[in-house]
């Protein structure tokens, strides 16, 4: 099963190393400043616009043990 996961980051070259080293598979997409300051700005508005019960039902969908780990 493929996950996507979603690093920004300033050290591509370290991360790229490192994910070459463990012999994983990746993809890398590249978008401008441009572009990731308008997608979180859309996103930032789509949560904006939820009710409190909406907001507590997506957070309720997210791995339990998602951020603990890192």
């Amino acid at each position: 099963m493929a996950e996507l996961i979603i690093v920004k980051t300033s050290e591509t070259e370290k991360v790229k190393r490192f994910l070459q080293q463990e012999h994983i598979n990746y993809e890398v997409y590249q978008e401008t400043k441009n572009e990731w300051k308008n997608r979180e700005k859309i996103a930032l508005q789509e949560w904006q616009i939820l009710s409190d019960e909406e907001l507590i039902a997506e957070w309720e969908k997210l791995p339990q043990n998602g951020w603990e780990n890192n």
